[in-house]
């Protein structure tokens, strides 16, 4: 199964920060933060090999 990875550490890390920044501010900000993902391809996504046709 094809999946995609996020890093949630990263996306906790940048709510934190956000957060606290609203609250030090007195701001309500709002915005979007986009974080890298990868493509996780998994072999069962993958050609038929030979002779399985």
């Amino acid at each position: 199964m094809t999946t995609i990875h996020q890093d949630f550490d990263q996306v906790g890390q940048l709510l934190v920060e956000s957060a606290l920044r609203q609250i030090r501010t007195g701001s309500g900000e709002q915005g979007t933060t986009l974080v890298p993902t990868h493509l996780v391809v998994r072999e069962s996504t993958g050609a038929p090999s030979a002779g399985r046709c």
